[in-house]
């Protein structure tokens, strides 16, 4: 079943299932300020990249191990020089000062000789602290 919502885009009940998940963490966000959703307010392009080693494992037990061009709380930019095609699943580890952050992604672009743009599908919980600390640390150094 579809239909409309407030913003006039079309959804799908299956989605409507998700949006729990979602509010569970804002609301988790409300109440604990340590926990906040963090993404710079400065534009891409005048801020720090975050770069860290990152491996790629693909659905087919492939495993790339490369460094990443820049990460955010939406995805990242391993650099490859064989591109992935669009649409490719991908479980990655980013690893920065001795921590690691997992996440499942999909390739959403992708360019021979320069990199992949991953972005997000599922972070778990525990996990996106981690991230925001290391974009928190890049925010201050600046």
């Amino acid at each position: 079943q579809e239909g409309r919502s407030r913003g006039g885009y079309r959804h799908s009940r299956t989605k409507d299932r998700q949006l729990p998940q979602l509010t569970k963490i804002f609301l988790m966000a409300e109440s604990n300020p340590h926990f906040a959703v963090y993404e710079s307010n400065r534009p891409r392009s005048c801020r720090s990249k975050l770069r860290t080693e990152v491996m790629l494992e693909l659905r087919s037990g492939v495993r790339i191990k490369t460094r990443t061009i820049d990460a955010s709380l939406g995805g990242c930019y391993p650099e490859m020089t064989d591109a992935l095609p669009i649409g490719t699943e991908a479980r990655v580890y980013l690893t920065h000062r001795n921590q690691i952050f997992t996440a499942t992604g999909n390739v959403v672009r992708s360019k021979r000789n320069t990199g992949i743009a991953i972005k997000f599908r599922v972070v778990e919980c525990s996990q996106l602290p981690i991230l925001q600390e290391w974009l928190f640390a890049l925010e201050r150094l600046e």
